[in-house]
């Protein structure tokens, strides 16, 4: 009777004991150190697909764009990320949200934080200001100054992932700039 008593009262009581606790912090943090590396190069691989795809994006819809409209067609892209889409000559504010006339569309959101974007022409020379392309009402890249050959997409603080998008016979590639072979490798 006396150890039924005793079984009654333990199984009443209700908690952790401090060494129950401690595994359990223990397990979290070794949970932690395994999962949280893995974790950030997902997010930083999903931060680069998401910003190659901006730029990617832009220069189909210029070209689509110039083609629907049978009329040259411009994007004028900064290294902030932010885009615009232009009849030639036309002004566009890329801080401002509103259209300014012969403009056709904006993305004023500026890139994710943690990439860069680096534009170079057809002598692979870095081009400093805003970087463009023209197309022609037929959907064929205008020759000029500053035009885009194609784009580096890269991280800011890991060097090893690097996506390009690049212009080649006016057809937009999305390509990975450290592989040497296979479909995904830029040529």
């Amino acid at each position: 009777m006396l150890t039924s008593g005793l079984v009654r009262r333990r199984t009443l009581q209700r908690g952790f004991t401090l060494v129950e606790a401690m595994i359990a912090v223990a397990l979290i943090g070794i949970l932690s150190a395994v999962v949280l590396p893995g974790f950030r190069g997902f997010t930083e691989t999903a931060q680069l697909n998401a910003t190659a795809n901006n730029v990617f994006t832009a220069m189909q819809q210029a070209k689509t764009s110039a083609i629907q409209r049978n009329e040259s067609t411009q994007l004028v892209m900064q290294s902030s990320g932010k885009w615009c889409l232009r009849i030639p000559g036309a002004d566009c504010d890329l801080d401002s949200n509103t259209l300014e006339t012969g403009v056709v569309k904006k993305y004023i959101e500026p890139a994710l934080p943690s990439t860069t974007l680096v534009f170079y022409d057809a002598s692979d020379s870095a081009i400093s200001s805003n970087a463009q392309i023209t197309y022609d009402g037929l959907g064929r890249v205008l020759p000029g100054a500053d035009t885009i050959d194609h784009v580096d997409i890269g991280l800011a603080k890991n060097t090893d992932k690097l996506l390009r998008v690049r212009l080649k016979d006016g057809l937009v590639k999305l390509c990975d700039a450290k592989r040497t072979g296979g479909s995904q490798a830029c040529e």
